[in-house]
């Protein structure tokens, strides 16, 4: 199956990201603690999420991350950007 540009960039972002999140440097900002106490998530839940996530869609200097699920097996969307020191989580739903 051959890729195009767009969906290897994306898959490299995605091996970035997981990277990032195994070596523990994800940085929550309070918009996405506050939405995951909304839906009753935890930063764990998050941090799950991200480890799990399956696709990622670079969106300008975000990046959606979908297919992830919480520790319940709860589905999880995570938006984060990539920064030099690893991730800021902008907001989960």
């Amino acid at each position: 199956m051959a890729h195009d540009i767009t969906s290897i960039k994306n898959d490299a972002c995605l091996a970035r990201i997981h990277q990032a999140a195994r070596l523990g440097r994800i940085i929550l900002r309070a918009h996405a603690n506050t939405e995951a106490r909304n839906g009753n998530a935890h930063a764990h839940d998050i941090r799950h999420a991200i480890r799990t996530a399956t696709r990622a869609i670079v969106q300008g200097v975000k990046v959606r991350l979908e297919g992830g699920t919480d520790i319940d097996g709860d589905g999880l969307v995570v938006v984060v950007r990539e920064v030099h020191c690893g991730l800021v989580v902008i907001t989960v739903f």
